[in-house]
């Protein structure tokens, strides 16, 4: 960790003030998560955080364990060589687990990556490093992870750079082989890693969102308008890099009479970082200096809950914020913006506000099902005693469709979440439910299934290319393809 300047670079920084590019108060620079929402991200793709995954494991066998994954740099065109998409060396990368409910954390995962090697004329190797932190992400107590073969560095996987570099099998079993049984020090117990390009995951059309709420082909953004087929899902031409952890409930669980746990993931660079004027003159020297304590520039927790519900002027505060400090973004639940714009594109009636029940969506926990706060903060909340779904077997509309081991139980893959947010968003949730959407009540022992249309984008989520077993995301989309 680099957590102040040392000889050149500390006089770089002295001398190139007027080169600044990320200066000491990153906190109004931080980057979007969830797809590029906020206005800095442009300048920091490597940590835009896109996604984040939290599920009891379906793979046979494993589901006495929760999987957690992370997604970074998304919009991943597949042939964009040479480079590719290496992890940033200097960023920290993090995915941590609140066990009481308070929205702090009480276990981190850190991830650090290694500068890249070029094998030969495309492959490009780089390492990584985890660390476990117990309590505090930066002054708790901390254990390094290693494999069962007592190796502490991990290799990322080349991306999936064409199919005569790599046929579909042959890329298949060298990522396989890059999954990684380790130790878990601070658990006495064993996990798995894995770090590499995956096929964008998420079903989304948010161009038609974005075009003045502009979701439907028909007269109505309801599933049953636009047809199973209607729109093309834009996110499947992409790539993502996915940072997949595996661990035992035991691990992550505080008390076992409390199941439920939440859980986000974040990035975090220098304080500050310079252009070295050595470069390139200097043999073995870097473009830029860096230097300072770790500035949080992206977050996610809820999928969608930044990118469309908090006020665009306030997206970069959201990602540089911790959860326990999210009782001023509460509005962005009680008065969402999203009901607003649908409803005034299509005519439709509005749920009543204050939304109290978009409030535990997000910020509060499912009182029935993951309620867990009395302070709001935003995290993916996953009740662990609820059994794991097999993949066939998953509905992508989760809990609004009975589904409990769904979102927003935690959220896997197949979780079609934008559907489940907007529905949400036009009152399915409500207590008011004033356009009679699809809900699933909880107020009886046995989940009762109440049937109606729900909100869609039109994308669809389909089990196509998804995996049964870790890290279950979709193999990369080639490169080339002859």
């Amino acid at each position: 960790m680099r957590d102040f300047l040392t000889g050149s670079a500390a006089l770089s920084l002295a001398c190139s003030t007027l080169i600044t590019l990320a200066t000491t108060s990153l906190t109004g620079l931080a980057t979007a998560s969830s797809h590029r929402e906020a206005p800095a991200i442009a300048g920091l793709p490597r940590v835009d955080g896109s996604d984040f995954y939290l599920f009891r494991s379906y793979q046979s066998g494993r589901t006495d364990t929760v999987t957690m994954i992370a997604n970074y740099q998304p919009f991943q065109v597949p042939f964009s060589g040479a480079i590719y998409y290496p992890m940033d060396e200097e960023a920290l990368y993090e995915i941590h687990v609140d066990n009481t409910g308070d929205g702090r954390e009480n276990l981190t995962f850190q991830f650090r990556f290694g500068s890249t090697e070029r094998l030969d004329e495309n492959d490009v190797l780089q390492t990584y490093g985890i660390t476990m932190v117990n309590g505090d992400r930066r002054t708790g107590s901390k254990a390094v992870v290693r494999t069962t073969a007592g190796n502490d560095a991990m290799e990322k996987p080349a991306d999936f750079i064409g199919t005569s570099t790599f046929s579909t099998t042959s890329y298949t079993n060298y990522s396989n082989a890059r999954i990684y049984t380790v130790g878990l020090p601070l658990c006495g117990s064993q996990g798995r890693v894995f770090v590499g390009q995956r096929a964008e995951s998420t079903a989304a059309s948010l161009g038609n969102y974005f075009d003045n709420g502009n979701l439907a082909l028909g007269a109505q953004p309801f599933a049953s308008v636009i047809g199973a087929d209607s729109v093309t899902d834009p996110m499947a031409a992409f790539n993502v890099t996915s940072i997949a952890i595996e661990v035992p409930i035991s691990c992550l669980q505080s008390d076992p009479e409390n199941p439920v746990i939440g859980a986000w993931t974040t990035a975090s660079l220098p304080q500050a970082k310079v252009l070295n004027p050595g470069f390139p003159a200097e043999a073995g020297s870097a473009p830029f200096v860096s230097g300072g304590g770790w500035v949080q520039v992206s977050r996610v927790g809820n999928p969608y809950l930044n990118a469309l519900f908090v006020d665009a002027g306030r997206r970069d505060a959201f990602n540089a914020s911790k959860p326990v400090d999210d009782n001023r973004f509460l509005n962005a639940a009680l008065y969402p913006n999203p009901a607003r714009v649908i409803a005034q594109r299509y005519n439709l009636l509005e749920a009543a506000t204050p939304r109290q029940d978009l409030a535990q969506l997000f910020f509060y926990g499912i009182p029935a099902l993951t309620g867990t706060s009395s302070a709001p903060a935003d995290m993916l909340r996953l009740d662990t005693s609820i059994a794991a779904a097999p993949l066939a077997s998953q509905n992508p509309m989760g809990v609004l469709a009975c589904d409990l081991a769904g979102y927003p139980n935690g959220r896997r893959p197949m979780d079609d979440v934008l559907d489940i947010v907007l529905s949400a968003s036009l009152g399915a949730t409500s207590a008011d439910n004033p356009l009679s959407l699809q809900f699933c009540d909880l107020s009886d022992e046995t989940p009762d299934l109440v049937a109606g249309d729900h909100v869609t984008d039109g994308a669809r989520r389909t089990t196509t290319g998804m995996l049964a077993n870790f890290p279950y995301l979709p193999l990369p989309t080639a490169g080339s393809a002859r």
